[in-house]
């Protein structure tokens, strides 16, 4: 792989076609338009004009055409190039005795019209006009199209099964969930589902279940009346009325403790909420999208998740890759963030170095797109000319993954530990800083599930594993917040033990 094969794209200057076959008038349009950053192709005559078009008709952003032409006039060129892409702007030159045939193309579909003779600043402020809305249409047809998520998340043909299955489903009201990892863009297809539905014009509420407390978490999700308990001094609209008439996207819904997974399955099949000390259930209306970055089947195994809950937000699943899986968008990415990073910055940044490139192909990743594009930034930022590295010594760091599978009614923990080869090329694998990452992890995986099986009561989870509650509490902190410092249970291993 060569250091040129990711580099940093440029947007090229909008495109406008002239079709007027008094040549003078060309250099008139050039000096009006000199302070902008336009590209001009000027054309005497209306069947020249077609022809470059028809070869390249995606290359116009806006066609400005005299309505007196030799030839084809410019009523025929309006409707030739509205045959070829109706969203095309066109403006029209005109003469002050031309209304009728003015009146005439309006109706055909032009953009604006410009009488000759005009001002500079007239003629400006209508190309500016025409082209933004160029720009608008273009971005509306793009995120209705496949192609939004090609941009968005990569052109491998993982993304574009899941952009397939997106534009199926979500013109329904059917309930989605999401499964993946984290950082893998769950909520970005959960908004994507929710702009192409029926109630894009509705809100888009999203709930953390992992970010509630227990003791809130009802009165977050249903709303409570003024009284209802200790510091509630004024009335609170729930999420699920937040989100009447749009879509309520439930993340990390697994982390749902099992008593509220009863009252979230009545709320479902009921489609009414009771406010906490209400007395009144409201009805409302919302289309379901849950996310999580654990298996369901594995929690209804081990009795942490309700089948029945499972199936009523299972209604379309839609599961996301890994981005160590997907290497073509991964380069992709790398090349997005750096440009946007470049723009961020006011850098100039000619590429990647091929060692760089091998960490990036090399690294696993387990943050995925988050975790990428905070590493590009910070390369882009320390980096001139190109980007020699994206790990410094300090920060080349080894990848640790744990992964809760049920097998025969048990659940197994197991680790995997990832070395770059830059890693052991340069000499460094810190054995000690590596197993203390991976004692973090089995910890953290080790304490997740039994607090699943403890119905996300912290409570219990503290008497089965024989810890003390404010250990447990620190270690789903931990959990929550990503951490990976070993914590007071992660003991390191006596002198002569293998530790891994």
């Amino acid at each position: 792989m060569s250091p040129e094969s990711v580099t940093t794209p440029q947007d090229p200057p909008a495109n406008i076609v002239v079709i007027e076959d008094h040549e003078p008038l060309w250099d008139v349009i050039r000096r009006a338009c000199h302070a902008q950053a336009w590209s001009f192709q000027f054309f005497a005559s209306a069947e020249e004009a077609m022809e470059c078009a028809a070869a390249s008709p995606g290359d116009m952003d806006l066609v400005v055409v005299d309505l007196r032409l030799p030839g084809m006039d410019g009523v025929e060129a309006l409707r030739t190039l509205h045959q070829m892409d109706y969203t095309l702007p066109i403006v029209l030159l005109t003469s002050l005795n031309d209304s009728p045939t003015v009146v005439q193309c309006m109706k055909l579909g032009a953009y604006d019209f410009i009488t000759k003779p005009f001002r500079n600043e007239d003629l400006v402020y209508r190309f500016r006009r025409a082209l933004e809305k160029r720009r608008l249409i273009r971005r509306c047809v793009h995120f209705e199209s496949n192609e939004y998520l090609r941009a968005v998340m990569g052109p491998s043909q993982a993304v574009q099964r899941l952009a397939e299955a997106i534009h199926q489903v979500s013109p329904t009201e059917m309930a989605v969930l999401i499964e993946g990892e984290s950082g893998t863009g769950k909520e970005i297809l959960a908004r994507y589902i929710h702009s192409l539905s029926r109630r894009n014009r509705g809100p888009f509420v999203a709930v953390d279940y992992g970010a509630i407390p227990d003791n809130l978490l009802e009165g977050e999700l249903f709303g409570s009346r003024k009284g209802s308990f200790t510091g509630a001094v004024a009335n609170h609209e729930g999420k699920f009325k937040m989100a009447d008439g749009g879509t309520l996207f439930l993340d990390e819904i697994a982390n749902l403790p099992l008593h509220m997974q009863v009252k979230l399955l009545r709320v479902l099949q009921e489609r009414v909420v009771m406010p906490v000390g209400g007395r009144e259930p409201l009805p409302f209306s919302a289309r379901l999208i849950a996310a999580t970055n654990s298996s369901l089947e594995a929690a209804i195994e081990k009795g942490s998740f309700r089948l029945d809950l499972y199936h009523r937000i299972t209604e379309f699943p839609v599961c996301t890759t890994p981005l160590r899986e997907r290497i073509e968008d991964l380069l992709y990415l790398c090349s997005r963030f750096m440009h946007d990073a470049c723009a961020e910055f006011g850098k100039q940044i000619e590429g990647f170095s091929e060692e760089a490139l091998d960490q990036i192909v090399s690294y696993p990743w387990p943050g995925n797109v988050r975790e990428l594009k905070s590493v590009i930034r910070r390369a882009v930022l320390v980096n001139t000319g190109r980007i020699e590295r994206v790990f410094t010594q300090r920060d080349s760091q080894p990848g640790t993954r744990v992964f809760t599978t049920a097998m025969d009614g048990n659940t197994v923990v197991r680790a995997e530990v990832v070395i770059g080869k830059d890693m052991i090329l340069r000499k460094r694998v810190p054995l000690k800083q590596i197993r203390k990452q991976v004692i973090c992890k089995i910890n953290q995986a080790i304490v997740g599930t039994v607090l699943q099986h403890a119905g996300g009561n912290k409570s219990n989870a503290a008497r089965i594993l024989q810890l003390d509650y404010k250990t447990v509490h620190t270690l789903c902190k931990e959990t929550a917040n990503g951490k990976e410092d070993v914590h007071e249970q992660a003991e390191e291993p006596q002198a002569g033990e293998s530790g891994l």
